[in-house]
């Protein structure tokens, strides 16, 4: 029983001794594998050190090649220094006596100048003066034109408009072509109907409209007094009285809104201020275009 006892313990001794041999065994390959991989190592090392030595020897080369270069240039730099210390002295020195010669050159033009300077100032005054006095004989004379002129315009348009009168044409031959664009231009309508000298009566009444225009789509009726002598304040206020009762006496206004415009060949500054202060439109003829005088006025 004991000889049976020591052979198991002699068994086991003998496993864990093969167990110990095999992890020395395994030990020392690790060593082994380690070793070699250091002594690659330190090879890469070594050859690592060797070029970086032969980088350093190149670097140094180069070194002493760009300091010897830099060295001539440097040698070179202060040669060329010197000598354009040297010309720009003689250039300096050149440029003083230039200076100096045209700073006498300079005080004499300056003296020259002072003299064209008083005798152009004499000059000028004596040209102002005579500008003014031919600026206010200009100005006499235009004064003057205008006021012939406008008097010569007058003049005519009261003549025209008193041939035309007489004639009964002033309204045939001067509002009546011009009346649907003057109405397209102010108000922005283009006329339906344009109607000469109408005329109504309703028992004792009459009534007469020179010019009626009428624009369907905006619901207006524009009705238009023409008179040779527009300035009689006779005739604007019965216009006024007219504008009143047109609705009730005319039958075809009945749906429109009442445009009243007051018209001659020319309107004097009262007249146009009555109109205005009534709320009527004036109209005048400029040139061969009908315009309406008081247009902003009226519309504020």
């Amino acid at each position: 029983m004991a000889r049976s006892e020591i052979a198991q313990k002699v068994d086991k001794l003998e496993q864990a001794i093969m167990e110990l041999v095999y992890s020395q065994r395994k030990t020392e390959m690790q060593i082994q594998n380690l070793t070699e991989q250091f002594v690659s190592f330190q090879n890469e090392v070594r050859e690592a050190n060797r070029k970086r030595d032969e980088g350093m020897e190149q670097l140094r080369k180069e070194m002493i090649a760009f300091k010897n270069e830099m060295a001539e240039l440097n040698k070179k730099r202060d040669q060329s220094m010197e000598e354009f210390k040297k010309e720009m002295a003689e250039l300096n020195k050149k440029r003083d006596q230039s200076m100096e010669e045209f700073k006498k050159e300079m005080l004499s033009f300056k003296n020259e100048m002072a003299e064209l300077n008083k005798k152009r100032d004499q000059s000028m005054e004596e040209f102002k003066r005579e500008m003014a006095e031919l600026n206010r004989r200009r100005e006499l004379g235009l004064e003057e034109y205008k006021k012939k002129v406008d008097q010569d315009i007058q003049e005519m348009r009261r003549q025209w408009g008193n041939l035309a009168n007489k004639m009964g044409t002033l309204v045939e031959d001067i509002f009546a072509p011009s009346i649907p664009q003057a109405i397209k231009r102010y108000f922005g309508c283009d006329p339906d109907t344009v109607i000469q000298r109408y005329y109504t009566r309703d028992g004792h009444t009459e009534i007469e409209i020179d010019l009626l225009v009428l624009c369907k789509a905006e619901g207006k009726a524009f009705v238009t007094e023409v008179k040779s002598s527009p300035d009689r304040v006779k005739y604007i206020e019965e216009f006024i009285q007219k504008s009143k009762i047109l609705k009730d006496l005319v039958p075809i206004l009945k749906e429109y809104e009442i445009v009243p415009i007051y018209a001659g060949l020319s309107l004097n500054e009262n007249t146009v201020n009555l109109l205005t202060r009534s709320g009527i439109y004036a109209m005048v003829l400029k040139g061969d275009i009908l315009e309406i005088v008081n247009f902003d006025q009226v519309n504020k």
